[in-house]
């Protein structure tokens, strides 16, 4: 519902049709709902030994429209060094997702292509939250052969980075694993769109998406 006057149908609709998008907590009163829902977000006990990582985007996810037009018109320079300027609100989401769930941070953002003590560098001096674990192998290109004629082809992948967080879960994941991906892009391959929690470029990392995040690292 738009508001918190909405119609029973309002509501009715919202809580069938969109409330996979949330973590509910659901009880008798709101004592019962509340604390069902602190549980739910918990991470389960059979699940303490299961490494947990986090696939990190930084255009559209920690750096946002947002923000970048929140300083334009305060006069502020949306650019430092090392690129743009993140948000401090999403900043403040991915620390509650650290917080949460213990996970790991993997870069996926086209930022690594500069290295991993220039990111390690940059989080420091930006004081983020948690450390950079590891970052995604970078694809440069995608030869196909074929099969008619033998020709070989170089394409640019669209979905290089679904192959590049594949190939980092294949060489460095153990056996017992949960992951989440935080992009504003959907380029993932159908098996990884369950872990995806899709940003929008302009609002980036929010409380609710944030939320979804967790809910995937812990259930």
């Amino acid at each position: 519902p738009k508001g918190v006057d909405g119609s029973d149908i309002d509501c009715l609709s919202f809580w069938k049709d969109e409330s996979e998008e949330y973590v509910i907590g659901k009880g008798d009163s709101i004592h019962e709902a509340t604390e069902d829902l602190a549980n739910k977000l918990k991470p389960a006990i059979t699940d303490a030994n299961k490494e947990k990582y986090l696939f990190l985007d930084f255009d559209g996810v920690l750096n946002t429209g947002s923000y970048s037009k929140q300083m334009k018109r305060e006069g502020i320079d949306p650019f430092d060094e090392y690129g743009a300027l993140f948000d401090p609100e999403a900043i403040a989401n991915l620390k509650h997702i650290l917080d949460q769930t213990g996970c790991k941070i993997v870069l996926s953002t086209t930022w690594r292509n500069e290295g991993i003590m220039r990111m390690r560098e940059l989080c420091e001096e930006r004081e983020l939250p948690g450390k950079i674990y590891s970052m995604t192998p970078i694809l440069l290109s995608t030869s196909y052969q074929d099969a008619m004629t033998g020709e070989m082809t170089g394409l640019p992948q669209r979905e290089s980075k679904a192959l590049e967080i594949n190939a980092w879960l294949y060489k460095y994941a153990g056996k017992e694993y949960r992951y989440a991906i935080l992009d504003d892009e959907d380029l993932f391959f159908p098996k990884q769109q369950e872990h995806l929690v899709l940003t929008d470029e302009f609002d980036g990392l929010t409380e609710h998406k944030a939320q979804r995040a967790i809910w995937i690292l812990n259930n």
